[in-house]
């Protein structure tokens, strides 16, 4: 399962830093892994369009090669100030299934 989340806000109130993640299981939900960050560095989420709230898209994918996951996603760009604020991204992910994360 992906989701955005954001755990690495600050108190600051201009921003709204958001990151990408990503939870997997391997016995049909009885148990997940750790979540693992997708987003190497968090992005603002205020620079998304307003569209009924923040809209980063709705092109988000999830795959897998072996044992990898090929994920696909949306997220502002940080450096883009024109109209252009957000870009899809992807990443390859291999999920993390150590016992500490269990649970």
């Amino acid at each position: 399962m992906t989701y955005y989340d954001f755990r690495y806000d600050t108190p600051d109130t201009a921003t709204a830093l958001t990151d990408y993640w990503i939870r997997t299981s391997t016995d049909g939900a009885a148990t997940w892994g750790p979540s693992q960050r997708v987003t190497p560095t968090s992005f603002d989420m205020k620079k998304a369009p307003i569209a009924d709230g923040y809209f980063t898209g709705d092109y988000e994918g999830l795959d897998h090669a072996g044992n990898t996951f090929k994920v696909f996603f949306v997220q502002t760009n940080n450096a883009d100030t024109g109209g252009n604020a957000t870009d899809v991204y992807a990443a390859d992910v291999t999920p993390d299934h150590s016992p500490a994360g269990r649970g």
